[in-house]
Protein backbone atom coordinates (compact mmCIF):
# COMPACT_ATOMS: atom_id res chain seq x y z
CA UNK A 1 0.00 0.00 0.00
CA UNK A 2 2.92 2.54 0.79
CA UNK A 3 4.21 2.45 -2.82
CA UNK A 4 0.72 3.45 -4.09
CA UNK A 5 0.20 6.32 -1.87
CA UNK A 6 3.71 7.66 -2.75
CA UNK A 7 2.42 6.61 -6.28
CA UNK A 8 -0.84 9.07 -5.72
CA UNK A 9 1.04 11.13 -4.17
CA UNK A 10 3.34 11.70 -6.09
CA UNK A 11 0.72 12.48 -8.94
CA UNK A 12 -0.68 14.65 -6.63
CA UNK A 13 2.26 16.73 -6.48
CA UNK A 14 3.00 16.63 -10.36
CA UNK A 15 -0.78 17.96 -10.97
CA UNK A 16 -0.55 20.57 -8.21
CA UNK A 17 2.63 21.81 -9.54
CA UNK A 18 1.35 22.05 -13.03
CA UNK A 19 -1.74 24.14 -12.07
CA UNK A 20 0.21 26.32 -10.45
CA UNK A 21 2.50 27.07 -13.69
CA UNK A 22 -0.89 26.55 -15.74
CA UNK A 23 -2.33 29.63 -13.16
CA UNK A 24 1.14 31.53 -12.86
CA UNK A 25 1.00 31.41 -17.16
CA UNK A 26 -2.27 32.56 -17.03
CA UNK A 27 -1.94 35.21 -14.43
CA UNK A 28 1.18 36.19 -16.38
CA UNK A 29 -0.40 36.24 -19.93
CA UNK A 30 -3.59 38.46 -17.97
CA UNK A 31 -0.97 40.90 -16.98
CA UNK A 32 0.96 40.67 -20.06
CA UNK A 33 -2.39 41.41 -22.38
CA UNK A 34 -3.36 44.25 -19.63
CA UNK A 35 -0.13 46.08 -19.86
CA UNK A 36 -1.07 45.54 -23.83
CA UNK A 37 -3.95 47.01 -23.67
CA UNK A 38 -2.95 49.72 -21.31
CA UNK A 39 0.17 50.68 -23.85
CA UNK A 40 -3.03 50.94 -27.16
CA UNK A 41 -4.85 53.15 -24.59
CA UNK A 42 -1.86 55.27 -23.59
CA UNK A 43 -0.78 55.01 -27.50
CA UNK A 44 -4.09 55.80 -29.11
CA UNK A 45 -4.17 58.48 -26.28
CA UNK A 46 -0.75 60.24 -27.72
CA UNK A 47 -2.29 60.18 -30.88
CA UNK A 48 -5.29 61.29 -29.84
CA UNK A 49 -3.29 64.52 -27.89
CA UNK A 50 -1.05 64.82 -30.91
CA UNK A 51 -3.76 64.89 -33.85
CA UNK A 52 -5.21 67.63 -31.01
CA UNK A 53 -1.72 69.50 -30.72
CA UNK A 54 -1.52 69.36 -35.09
CA UNK A 55 -4.77 70.67 -35.49
CA UNK A 56 -4.12 73.26 -32.41
CA UNK A 57 -1.04 74.04 -34.51
CA UNK A 58 -2.81 74.61 -37.76
CA UNK A 59 -5.44 76.67 -36.25
CA UNK A 60 -2.39 78.55 -34.49
CA UNK A 61 -0.70 78.68 -37.94
CA UNK A 62 -4.14 80.04 -40.24
CA UNK A 63 -4.74 82.38 -37.26
CA UNK A 64 -1.36 83.92 -37.65
CA UNK A 65 -1.10 83.90 -41.33
CA UNK A 66 -4.71 85.48 -41.69
CA UNK A 67 -3.17 88.18 -39.17
CA UNK A 68 -0.50 88.66 -41.09
CA UNK A 69 -2.39 88.78 -44.35
CA UNK A 70 -4.63 91.13 -41.98
CA UNK A 71 -1.22 93.61 -41.33
CA UNK A 72 -0.06 93.47 -44.89
CA UNK A 73 -2.79 94.94 -45.98
CA UNK A 74 -3.15 97.25 -43.26
CA UNK A 75 0.12 98.49 -44.24
CA UNK A 76 -0.74 98.87 -47.55
CA UNK A 77 -3.78 101.01 -47.02
CA UNK A 78 -2.14 103.31 -44.75
CA UNK A 79 1.03 103.65 -47.17
CA UNK A 80 -1.76 104.27 -49.73
CA UNK A 81 -2.67 106.51 -47.40
CA UNK A 82 0.34 108.35 -47.27
CA UNK A 83 0.85 108.48 -50.68
CA UNK A 84 -2.09 110.07 -51.55
CA UNK A 85 -1.74 113.07 -48.75
CA UNK A 86 1.72 113.50 -49.84
CA UNK A 87 0.24 114.01 -53.78
CA UNK A 88 -2.56 115.90 -51.88
CA UNK A 89 0.20 118.34 -50.39
CA UNK A 90 2.37 118.69 -53.47
CA UNK A 91 -0.56 119.31 -55.33
CA UNK A 92 -1.30 122.36 -52.69
CA UNK A 93 2.25 122.93 -52.97
CA UNK A 94 2.24 123.72 -56.23
CA UNK A 95 -0.76 125.28 -56.85
CA UNK A 96 0.47 128.17 -54.10
CA UNK A 97 3.93 128.15 -55.56
CA UNK A 98 1.93 128.58 -59.35
CA UNK A 99 -0.48 131.44 -57.40
CA UNK A 100 2.47 133.41 -55.76
CA UNK A 101 4.04 133.31 -59.28
CA UNK A 102 1.43 134.66 -61.26
CA UNK A 103 1.30 137.43 -58.07
CA UNK A 104 4.73 138.22 -58.60
CA UNK A 105 4.34 138.03 -62.75
CA UNK A 106 0.91 140.34 -62.04
CA UNK A 107 2.47 142.51 -59.64
CA UNK A 108 5.87 142.60 -61.97
CA UNK A 109 3.38 143.58 -65.23
CA UNK A 110 1.55 146.03 -63.07
CA UNK A 111 4.31 147.94 -61.82
CA UNK A 112 5.78 147.82 -65.63
CA UNK A 113 2.84 149.18 -66.65
CA UNK A 114 2.88 151.46 -64.31
CA UNK A 115 6.27 152.45 -65.33
CA UNK A 116 5.50 152.45 -68.83
CA UNK A 117 2.36 154.92 -68.05
CA UNK A 118 4.90 157.22 -66.22
CA UNK A 119 7.06 157.02 -69.27
CA UNK A 120 4.34 157.37 -71.40
CA UNK A 121 3.11 160.80 -69.46
CA UNK A 122 6.79 161.81 -69.15
CA UNK A 123 7.07 161.73 -72.78
CA UNK A 124 3.65 163.12 -73.72
CA UNK A 125 4.68 166.06 -71.10
CA UNK A 126 7.53 166.48 -72.99
CA UNK A 127 6.06 166.24 -76.57
CA UNK A 128 3.42 168.97 -75.60
CA UNK A 129 6.71 171.06 -74.57
CA UNK A 130 8.33 170.47 -77.43
CA UNK A 131 5.34 171.24 -79.28
CA UNK A 132 4.82 174.54 -77.30
CA UNK A 133 8.09 175.55 -77.98
CA UNK A 134 7.74 174.57 -81.60
CA UNK A 135 4.67 176.84 -81.22
CA UNK A 136 6.27 179.48 -79.53
CA UNK A 137 9.37 179.02 -81.34
CA UNK A 138 7.26 179.83 -84.72
CA UNK A 139 6.44 183.29 -83.65
CA UNK A 140 7.68 184.78 -85.73
CA UNK A 141 6.31 182.39 -88.44
CA UNK A 142 2.22 182.89 -86.74
CA UNK A 143 1.47 184.79 -90.01
CA UNK A 144 2.15 181.92 -91.78
CA UNK A 145 1.59 179.01 -89.30
CA UNK A 146 -2.10 178.28 -90.55
CA UNK A 147 -1.56 178.63 -94.29
CA UNK A 148 -1.36 175.71 -96.81
CA UNK A 149 2.03 175.17 -97.47
CA UNK A 150 1.20 175.53 -101.17
CA UNK A 151 0.72 178.88 -100.76
CA UNK A 152 3.94 179.22 -99.12
CA UNK A 153 5.73 177.66 -102.16
CA UNK A 154 7.56 180.69 -104.34
CA UNK A 155 7.55 183.11 -101.71
CA UNK A 156 10.94 185.39 -101.61
CA UNK A 157 13.76 185.26 -99.56
CA UNK A 158 16.15 187.55 -97.96
CA UNK A 159 19.39 187.39 -96.22
CA UNK A 160 19.64 188.53 -92.52
CA UNK A 161 20.93 191.74 -94.15
CA UNK A 162 17.86 192.46 -96.57
CA UNK A 163 19.51 190.84 -99.61
CA UNK A 164 17.63 188.45 -101.78
CA UNK A 165 18.90 184.81 -101.25
CA UNK A 166 16.31 182.70 -103.17
CA UNK A 167 12.58 181.57 -102.92
CA UNK A 168 11.01 178.90 -101.06
CA UNK A 169 11.01 175.92 -102.70
CA UNK A 170 9.32 173.73 -100.59
CA UNK A 171 8.79 172.12 -96.92
CA UNK A 172 10.35 168.83 -95.71
CA UNK A 173 10.13 166.54 -92.87
CA UNK A 174 14.17 165.47 -91.41
CA UNK A 175 13.18 162.90 -89.61
CA UNK A 176 10.80 164.74 -87.42
CA UNK A 177 12.53 168.00 -88.30
CA UNK A 178 10.58 170.47 -90.22
CA UNK A 179 12.68 172.33 -92.56
CA UNK A 180 11.90 175.02 -95.98
CA UNK A 181 14.47 174.06 -98.66
CA UNK A 182 15.41 177.57 -100.37
CA UNK A 183 17.27 177.69 -103.66
CA UNK A 184 19.90 180.28 -103.22
CA UNK A 185 20.91 182.38 -106.02
CA UNK A 186 20.47 181.37 -109.97
CA UNK A 187 17.50 182.51 -112.31
CA UNK A 188 14.04 181.16 -112.82
CA UNK A 189 15.45 177.90 -110.68
CA UNK A 190 17.91 177.95 -113.19
CA UNK A 191 21.48 177.41 -111.50
CA UNK A 192 19.81 177.59 -107.99
CA UNK A 193 21.61 175.79 -104.77
CA UNK A 194 19.34 174.09 -102.67
CA UNK A 195 19.75 174.25 -98.67
CA UNK A 196 17.83 173.24 -95.82
CA UNK A 197 16.79 175.81 -93.72
CA UNK A 198 15.53 175.19 -90.05
CA UNK A 199 12.02 177.02 -89.22
CA UNK A 200 14.27 178.30 -85.83
CA UNK A 201 16.46 180.18 -88.53
CA UNK A 202 12.77 181.33 -91.04
CA UNK A 203 11.01 184.79 -90.24
CA UNK A 204 8.47 186.43 -91.47
CA UNK A 205 9.55 189.60 -93.10
CA UNK A 206 6.73 190.68 -94.76
CA UNK A 207 3.06 190.34 -94.87
CA UNK A 208 0.12 192.26 -97.36
CA UNK A 209 -2.68 193.97 -96.21
CA UNK A 210 -4.31 190.20 -95.39
CA UNK A 211 -1.81 189.56 -93.14
CA UNK A 212 -0.32 186.66 -95.33
CA UNK A 213 3.49 186.61 -95.76
CA UNK A 214 5.12 188.19 -99.10
CA UNK A 215 8.59 187.82 -97.75
CA UNK A 216 11.02 185.36 -95.34
CA UNK A 217 14.16 185.79 -93.92
CA UNK A 218 17.08 183.98 -93.22
CA UNK A 219 18.44 184.62 -89.76
CA UNK A 220 21.79 183.44 -88.13
CA UNK A 221 23.38 182.97 -91.74
CA UNK A 222 25.71 185.30 -93.66
CA UNK A 223 24.47 185.14 -97.96
CA UNK A 224 27.86 183.70 -97.90
CA UNK A 225 27.41 181.15 -96.06
CA UNK A 226 24.14 179.94 -97.35
CA UNK A 227 26.01 179.97 -100.77
CA UNK A 228 28.58 178.09 -98.79
CA UNK A 229 26.10 175.33 -97.66
CA UNK A 230 25.93 171.36 -98.45
CA UNK A 231 23.28 170.55 -101.37
CA UNK A 232 20.24 169.81 -100.18
CA UNK A 233 19.43 165.88 -101.03
CA UNK A 234 15.65 165.23 -101.64
CA UNK A 235 16.12 161.70 -101.13
CA UNK A 236 16.89 162.07 -97.46
CA UNK A 237 13.73 163.89 -96.55
CA UNK A 238 10.13 163.37 -96.76
CA UNK A 239 8.47 166.09 -98.96
CA UNK A 240 5.38 167.61 -96.63
CA UNK A 241 1.63 167.47 -98.52
CA UNK A 242 1.38 170.92 -99.65
CA UNK A 243 -2.18 170.64 -98.12
CA UNK A 244 -1.22 170.49 -94.77
CA UNK A 245 -0.61 173.51 -93.32
CA UNK A 246 2.64 174.69 -91.65
CA UNK A 247 1.80 174.56 -88.20
CA UNK A 248 -0.37 171.17 -88.48
CA UNK A 249 3.49 169.80 -90.15
CA UNK A 250 5.16 171.38 -87.03
CA UNK A 251 3.01 169.53 -84.57
CA UNK A 252 2.98 166.15 -86.21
Amino acid sequence: MKPLNKTVMTSAAALIIAAGSAFAQDVTTDTEMDTTTEAQVSTESNMDQAADDLESAAENTGDAIENTADDVANAAEDAADDVEQAAEETADDMENAADDMAADVDAEMDADADMAADTDMDTAVEGEGDQMAATEMSDDLEAAADLEISTLIGTPVVSQDGNDVGEIDNFYDMTGEIVAVVGIGGFLGIGEHDVAIGLDNLAVAETNDAGEPTQFMITGYTEEDLKSMTEFDTESAAVIDSSTSLRSAMNM
